[in-house]
């Protein structure tokens, strides 16, 4: 039985998907709970001048919509058992990696599509379906 479920956002309309898909296995499995929204920024923008500043803005604003979705999340599952987190980089990777590193996760729920995808199955989510090293459930 999963413990620890790693829930995947990005903002796109999936988040609310993905979220109420989670809470519902917290609750059914008694697991913890983390939230994920990895930022990304290409390295190429980086040059562009006022870049930092844009993102910092850009990761104030995205902490305040996962603030909203944690408060949301608290009246359902006990504060012990939810966290969330906002980090930069490449969401494929990075999701793997915060994954890994934190060897309790032991399912990882994300949506089928991204902000930009409107295909069958987005390109991070087949990235994670083929690197995790533990479960996957993609939701629709």
């Amino acid at each position: 039985m999963h413990q620890h479920i790693l829930a995947v956002v990005d903002g796109s309309n999936m988040t609310e998907t993905v979220i109420q898909r989670a809470v519902d296995e917290a609750l059914i499995k008694h697991a913890r709970l983390t939230i994920l929204r990895v930022l990304e920024t290409p390295h190429y923008l980086w040059h562009v001048p006022n870049m930092k500043k844009i993102m910092a803005h850009t990761k104030k604003f995205v902490e305040e919509e996962m603030a909203e979705i944690e408060t949301m999340v608290s009246g359902k599952l006990p504060d012990e058992r939810l966290e969330s987190f906002v980090i930069s980089g490449n969401p494929k990777r990075k999701i793997i990696s915060y994954a890994q590193t934190h060897e309790t996760i032991d399912l990882i729920i994300a949506g089928a599509t991204g902000e930009t995808e409107e295909i069958l199955t987005g390109s991070t989510a087949t990235y994670i379906i083929n690197h995790a090293l533990c479960d996957v459930l993609i939701v629709r």
